[in-house]
């Protein structure tokens, strides 16, 4: 095992791009070993950091009233929904100016501001990961993208 400094925000473009190569064909088993375990421990890492900057379980649950009480419904009743992204869906809300006000104050009492900036002081933050080392010597290249991995953690194959 080696160890880099990654910060956490940066953990699940690394995620992606460590997918990206254990998806490539990879000639040596030991090679695709190493890929695989990385992998497996980014993903744990991944899904921690982001269990971490999950907002508080209240807040949701009351946001989620707020959103509720204020969306737009149709003739049976159901609340309106509209896309706005390639994986997005969000509710119509009926009076946008009453949900924003009453949002604030959400925001306030749950004091959000500060949880927001927490968090986005612990995505700053470098912390140690270990990996499996690719076991290269400098010359070889075993798949199309040479340096995919070293790109990603910043670490040269040996």
């Amino acid at each position: 095992m080696k160890t880099i400094k990654i910060k956490n925000s940066e953990v699940a473009e690394a995620l992606k791009r460590v997918q990206e190569t254990a998806n490539a064909e990879l000639a040596d088993p030991k090679i695709a070993y190493a890929v695989a375990k990385t992998l497996e421990l980014l993903e744990r890492e991944a899904k921690a950091i982001e269990a971490a900057c999950e907002p508080p379980k209240a807040f949701v649950k009351d946001r989620d009233e707020l959103v509720k009480k204020h969306a737009e419904r149709d003739d049976k009743g159901k609340m309106k929904t509209q896309t706005v992204g390639p994986n997005r869906v969000i509710h119509v809300i009926a009076n946008q100016r009453a949900y924003d006000e009453e949002f604030e104050t959400l925001r306030t009492k749950h004091n959000i501001a500060e949880f927001e900036q927490k968090t986005e002081d612990f995505l700053a933050t470098e912390a140690d990961f270990e990996f499996y080392p690719i076991p290269l010597k400098k010359d070889e290249c075993p798949w199309k993208q040479p340096k995919l991995l070293a790109n990603v953690l910043r670490f040269a194959a040996e």
